[in-house]
């Protein structure tokens, strides 16, 4: 019994380090070979969810890329920021999603099955320990969870050297021109918990050690979106947190059902409209020139 315990223990020893040692090659491999480049031409990126996913039209603002990703918490959005802005000294603005409903951790988006698998085993040859540590100290168990996909998806990019990273996670509009009305909760129930906040405040330090321009920018809602509920709580962490930041505030810019798809995203005719009015603002602070 001893000698199969012993054997036991020893199988178990040597398939952990089996295992962090696929992890730590793959990442090795994907962080030394990871594509960053955007076009010389862009001065400035927009980077956020699905929010300035389907507000931000960047065939109708020259100059611009929009980077944003449905569901993609701001530890996501930091890491592409970092690796953008390492990579295309020509980025001098980053614009930032910030709303109502990012001030929260939403558990969904940071920790569920859905958006874990879909974000963070793209961009976890990216983290720090610091990062991970951040991201699961709450939910430990979700780490070993996504392990076995984020092994299938970095071994297919390795033996394809696939290593593309800039141009895989842009912006998507909603091309719907229908307003789709659902059903919304009475009230919000949101605790500011500060995970999302720690990564915005990283994502703030980011840009600050490279000189560069960081707006947030708040893109139309709905006026009968829920989360105006949170306005004052908004405000005040706004005011609290990030007072020296530039913001381009649009939330209430349309009044009218025509522009939405639903209750917080531009449709196809409101992001055509909504593009063209940030082109102008953008252009008339410089945040579109290049410079030679």
């Amino acid at each position: 019994m001893k000698k199969f315990v012993i054997s036991i223990s020893i199988f178990i020893g040597v398939f952990i380090v089996a295992l962090a040692a696929a992890y730590f090659y793959l990442t090795y491999k994907i962080r030394n070979n990871a594509v960053f480049k955007i076009k010389e031409n862009t001065s400035c990126i927009v980077m956020g969810s699905s929010h300035s996913a389907c507000s931000v039209d960047d065939s109708l603002i020259d100059n611009l890329e929009n980077f944003s990703r449905s569901g993609e918490s701001y530890c996501y959005t930091y890491i592409k920021i970092k690796k953008l802005l390492e990579n295309n000294p020509n980025v001098k603005t980053v614009l930032v999603e910030l709303s109502n409903p990012f001030i929260y951790d939403d558990e969904e988006w940071l920790w569920s099955d859905k958006y874990i698998k879909f974000h963070y085993i793209t961009f976890s040859p990216f983290f720090t320990f610091e990062d991970n540590k951040i991201l699961f100290e709450k939910h430990l168990k979700t780490f070993f969870k996504v392990y076995p996909f984020f092994i299938k998806d970095a071994a297919k990019k390795v033996l394809t050297k696939d290593y593309e990273y800039a141009y895989t996670n842009g912006g998507h509009l909603k091309r719907t021109n229908k307003m789709i009305y659902y059903e919304q909760p009475s009230h919000l129930n949101n605790t500011v918990m500060g995970i999302n906040l720690k990564f915005l405040d990283k994502i703030v330090d980011c840009c600050n050690a490279r000189n560069v321009r960081l707006v947030f920018l708040r893109s139309p809602m709905h006026t009968d979106f829920i989360y105006w509920q949170n306005e004052d709580q908004f405000q005040q962490i706004k005011k609290d947190r990030y007072s020296e930041i530039e913001f381009l505030d649009y939330g209430r810019i349309f009044n009218t059902d025509e522009y939405f798809a639903d209750y917080q995203h531009l449709n196809q005719n409101g992001a055509e409209k909504f593009s063209k009015i940030l082109a102008h603002d953008l252009d008339s602070i410089g945040a579109l020139k290049v410079e030679n």
